[in-house]
């Protein structure tokens, strides 16, 4: 998820555990940032902040997954991710998007 969901839903997301680390290197550079800006507003608060994806409209969600599946190898504007439950040997790799 980026931090633009995450304005964009604020209404939907609720006080609640904060992170529970502080670093996650494997996060492309929007997640990393809204990351980060989860683990300010805890530092500042009383609670964390939560947005479940799953209470993101499907309206919404469903044209960026798309378009995450229709990008070209190659064409990402992120890094790219190995798939983690590929057979030894394998290389296939898989599209990083927003959400």
């Amino acid at each position: 998820m980026n931090r633009e969901t995450l304005d964009r839903f604020i209404h939907l997301a609720v006080e609640g555990a904060g992170p529970q680390r502080r670093t996650l290197p494997h996060l492309q550079d929007d997640e990393q940032d809204l990351y980060q800006y989860l683990v300010d507003y805890a530092d500042r608060n009383p609670s964390g902040l939560l947005l479940e994806q799953e209470r993101i409209p499907w309206d919404y969600a469903y044209p960026i997954l798309l378009a995450g599946l229709r990008r070209p190898p190659g064409l990402t504007t992120g890094r790219r991710r190995a798939c983690i439950c590929k057979p030894p040997g394998c290389s296939a790799t898989w599209p990083t998007t927003g959400l």
